[in-house]
């Protein structure tokens, strides 16, 4: 067992119901994970071989209760996986520990395991990967990276939604001029998240109900055609968005994203 890194999914009870399909695809494709795995949530009971649970009486707040999660872990690197990232082949773990030991030696705050998005500046010595530069949008996101555990919470601030963590906590990363790294091709291998604001991706709902790892369609609904494609609309507007230059591009998504800031959603 790596004494380094720990995996946390930070979840909340209201997503209980992507537990046993996210852990029995994390088993299945990742079965010599070297880490301790943990689940942070809120006051809920799973029973998991080898997950341990963290729990934390902060409601729905996002950056509050994974702040909780977070400081209940003692390692010095943190390995953050949303529970809605469903694995879909095998982890290498060899790249994984390579990358934990080159960004220990680079003294990194954040390695990207996810490449969305890639980075933009390739680094000398380490093909593998690329730096992440001030300036960048989303240079903190939530997708799957293992983060130097006291340079995320220093980003968080209390009552911050996770896109408002995304957006403000990429301004406050500034303080930092350096050492936010990515792999240029995904590592841990999901294609991107099965839920968006509490509803399946038809897509995903339905090829994950015929993979008979646990997934209970009747708890959460499934997006309607039209949601879908406003869903894929915005999606495509953050797609050109990567060939504005980064300096103007940070208060564009910005604005692009407001609404979801402002709207009601249960990860709040």
């Amino acid at each position: 067992m790596n004494t380094d890194c720990s995996v946390l999914i930070p979840s909340c009870d209201s997503y209980s119901d992507l537990w046993e399909p996210f852990f029995t695809l994390f088993e299945r494709f990742w079965p010599d994970c070297p880490f301790p795995v943990y689940l942070g949530n809120n006051s809920l009971s799973f029973e998991r071989a080898g997950v341990r649970l963290i729990h934390s009486s902060q409601g729905n707040n996002w950056t509050n209760r994974v702040r909780d999660h977070l400081k209940a872990i003692d390692t010095p690197y943190v390995l953050l996986m949303l529970e809605d990232f469903f694995l879909r082949h095998r982890v290498r773990t060899d790249r994984i520990l390579a990358g934990l030991d080159v960004l220990a030696a680079r003294d990194g705050r954040l390695l990207r395991l996810h490449p969305r998005p890639r980075p933009s500046v390739r680094l000398a010595g380490w093909p593998e990967a690329g730096s992440i530069p001030v300036g960048t949008p989303y240079r903190v996101s939530t997708q799957a990276a293992i983060w130097r555990r006291e340079t995320i919470l220093s980003l968080m601030r209390d009552s911050e939604s996770i896109w408002q963590f995304e957006i403000r906590g990429t301004e406050r990363s500034a303080a930092f001029s350096d050492g936010f790294f990515s792999f240029w091709d995904s590592v841990l291998p999901y294609d991107h998240h099965v839920v968006e604001r509490g509803k399946w991706f038809p897509r995903d709902a339905r090829y994950f109900k015929a993979q008979n790892i646990g997934c209970d369609l009747a708890r959460r609904p499934v997006m309607s055609a039209g949601e879908y494609c406003a869903y894929a609309i915005h999606a495509a507007g953050s797609e050109v968005l990567h060939s504005v230059p980064a300096v103007r591009k940070l208060g564009v998504v910005g604005r692009l994203r407001v609404f979801k800031n402002m709207a009601a959603n249960e990860r709040e």
